[in-house]
C-alpha cells in the first residue's frame, strides 16, 4: 500500500466503527501476521534487550514505592498504545506517524517518559520480590512535569523519592515527594545498570506487520 493510498484511506475510516476500522485494517494481507508472531516478534526484542518483559516498577492502586533516580532526564518519551488481548492487556509503542494501525484504527495512546531507577525493595506483578536492582519508571505527562520540576530546582540523582499510585486508567495519579540528599549506598552502586541501548531497543515500536495483527478483535484500553 502505497503512502497516497494509505493517507485516502484513513479519511474513509473517520465515519466507521471501532471494530470496522480494525478489521479493515487488518485485512490489508500484503501486511498481515499471526497474533502469535506478531507477538513472537515484541518478545524476541525484548529477550534481545533484557529479559522476556519489560523490567518497570508496576504501582497498583494505592501502591507506593521509595525510588532513586539514575539520570535527571528520561532516557526516552514516546506514546504508547495498550490493548486488551482476550483479557491480557498489552502495550506498544506508537510509531508517532501517519502510517501508525492503531492510531488509525482509533486507539487512544499515553505518553510515557522512561526513567531508570535503583529501587531498594519491590514486589514484581508475579509476587516475586526483588532487592537493589535498577529497574525502569514509566512517567504519564503529569508525573514527568513533577520529574522535570524536582530536576531543576532540587536535583533527582541526588536523593530518593517516595511515589504512590492514586486512581486508575485516565484518572491514574502518581504524588511524588522528593527526600532529602543522601549518598547511595555501595551495594546500589555495584547494582547492574539497564543501558539506555537497551531501554531504547525495548521501546522501539514494533513493525507495522505485528502492530495490525496485534491489534485484531482488540478491545481499546490505556492506562
Amino acid at each position: 500500500m502505497s503512502i497516497k493510498s494509505f493517507k485516502q484511506s484513513l479519511k474513509k475510516k473517520e465515519h466507521r466503527s471501532l471494530s470496522e476500522r480494525i478489521e479493515e485494517s487488518a485485512s490489508d494481507t500484503s501486511w498481515k501476521l499471526t497474533q502469535q508472531q506478531a507477538v513472537q516478534e515484541i518478545e524476541a526484542r525484548k529477550a534481545a534487550a533484557k529479559g522476556s518483559y519489560i523490567p518497570a516498577v508496576y504501582l497498583k492502586d494505592g501502591e507506593n514505592s521509595r525510588l532513586r533516580f539514575v539520570d535527571e532526564a528520561p532516557v526516552i518519551t514516546c506514546y504508547q498504545h495498550t490493548i486488551n488481548r482476550g483479557g491480557r492487556f498489552r502495550s506498544f509503542t506508537c510509531m508517532n506517524t501517519d502510517e501508525c494501525p492503531a492510531c488509525a484504527a482509533g486507539q487512544n495512546r499515553s505518553f510515557r517518559a522512561v526513567y531508570r531507577v535503583y529501587v531498594e525493595s519491590f514486589k514484581d506483578k508475579q509476587g516475586k520480590m526483588h532487592k537493589n536492582e535498577c529497574r525502569l519508571f514509566l512517567a504519564n505527562s503529569r508525573t514527568f512535569e513533577s520529574l522535570k520540576t524536582i530536576a531543576l530546582k532540587k536535583g533527582l540523582t541526588s536523593r530518593w523519592c517516595d511515589i504512590s499510585r492514586e486512581g486508575e486508567g485516565f484518572q491514574t495519579t502518581y504524588v511524588v515527594i522528593p527526600d532529602d540528599p543522601e549518598k547511595l549506598s555501595l551495594t546500589l552502586r555495584q547494582a547492574k545498570l539497564i543501558t539506555k541501548d537497551s531501554v531504547e531497543e525495548l521501546f522501539a515500536p514494533p513493525t507495522r506487520k505485528s502492530m495490525i495483527a496485534l491489534l485484531g478483535s482488540a478491545e481499546d484500553s490505556t492506562e
